[in-house]
């Protein structure tokens, strides 16, 4: 598995909860 990959699926889950949080609070 590379590593890459790992922290390309952890930047768009961070992405995606920090945009979700956004529309929660708007």
């Amino acid at each position: 598995m590379k590593r890459r990959t790992l922290f390309s699926i952890i930047v768009i889950t961070l992405t995606a909860g920090f945009f979700t949080l956004f529309y929660g609070m708007h």
